[in-house]
């Protein structure tokens, strides 16, 4: 195993806080249990915007009590995932990529390894956005019974700062702006 080159692609705290939040409601309108996201929308009539991302905040991020590994992955902070279950750091990283640059960090990485062909090979597909399977427009994520408020999530600035503060593990860490 001390041979293999270990690699990741972590997302913005806040563009992936929204994700999360939308993929927790998707997977509570497509089957017959409850997530905290479902539950926070529907705390209160007509909640919408940064009151329902606060609410979703609120209920779903729950790191620091006890039930913690019950925390939704898609909502969890990423940093958590580079903890192994005894909380030893996983294998060193010989680097971290962002979800926001994937059009250039994946060909270099695979340039790295396979070559210049292979690379460019890689970038193509991702201009082309062949790889791109779950995208809004595909059927899987047809929103049918999903109310539109977890889909078209609108936050203000003031909003946005607060989510960033509490990922700010995952801001710090995995290089993305805290300011």
């Amino acid at each position: 195993i001390s041979d293999y080159t270990w690699f990741t692609f972590v997302r913005d705290p806040v563009e992936r806080f929204k994700s999360g939040l939308f993929e927790n409601a998707y997977r509570a309108s497509t089957s017959n249990y409850t997530t905290c996201a479902g539950q926070a929308g529907n705390s209160k009539e007509g909640i919408e915007g940064d009151e329902l991302a606060l609410a979703v905040l609120d209920r779903c991020l729950r790191w620091l009590e006890p039930d913690s590994d019950l925390l939704d992955p898609h909502l969890k902070p990423q940093i958590d995932f580079f903890l192994q279950s005894d909380q030893s750091v996983m294998p060193r990283l010989a680097y971290i990529g962002h979800v926001e640059m994937l059009a250039d960090d994946w060909p270099a990485l695979v340039s790295e390894f396979f070559g210049a062909k292979a690379s460019a090979q890689v970038r193509r597909v991702l201009q082309n956005d062949a790889l791109h399977v779950r995208s809004e427009a595909s059927d899987q994520y047809s929103v049918g019974g999903l109310d539109p408020k977890f889909y078209n999530l609108e936050m203000g600035d003031s909003t946005k700062k607060i989510i960033a503060d509490a990922f700010l593990v995952d801001g710090v860490c995995l290089g993305y702006s805290t300011g």
